[in-house]
């Protein structure tokens, strides 16, 4: 019987979100409607999580730019890791106020991250300073919660880029 993680949903514009339990396979439906849904990180992750975002027009070369800098970076790693594949998603906005706002998803083959912190180490080892105007390094907490691929923000819709 596969097991439970815990995931949580976001219910308000303000972010609220409440947790619960469930297989993965009970998820990839809702994930798949578009639901607000987020893993709960609180251990081991599978993936690499980058949050990437700068005030002014979308760019998406400097995202590839990232991606392949962070993929190499697992490559070099001493820990046996790489990437087995990558989801990207955009939430630009345009007008008076533009702002570029990606995710990346890569997720791994081999050893995962112990911890979120773990990664928030990982990143800033590897990715800072020639992207730290772009990588948010905030996320990376004891118990943090990464949107799933395919789900939105509450409040803002977020779009698979590939």
């Amino acid at each position: 019987m596969p097991s439970e993680c815990e995931f949580a949903e976001e219910y308000s514009a303000a972010g609220a979100r409440r947790s619960f339990f469930a297989t993965w396979g009970e998820v990839w439906q809702r994930a798949r409607g578009g639901d607000s849904l987020y893993e709960v990180l609180r251990g081991p992750c599978r993936c690499l999580y980058l949050d990437v975002e700068w005030k002014g027009e979308r760019d998406d070369a400097v995202l590839h730019a990232i991606v392949r800098d962070a993929e190499a970076a697992l490559a070099r790693s001493p820990e046996p890791r790489s990437a087995l594949r990558t989801h990207l998603f955009e939430s630009c906005r345009g007008g008076d106020d533009p702002k570029a706002s990606y995710h990346a998803h890569i997720v791994l083959r081999g050893k995962p991250f112990a911890s979120p912190p773990e990664v928030g180490a990982f990143v800033r080892d590897n990715l800072l300073p020639k992207w730290a105007a772009q990588v948010d390094v905030a996320p990376y907490h004891k118990t943090q919660y990464w949107r799933l691929p395919l789900c939105t923000k509450y409040a803002e819709p977020a779009r698979p880029m590939r």
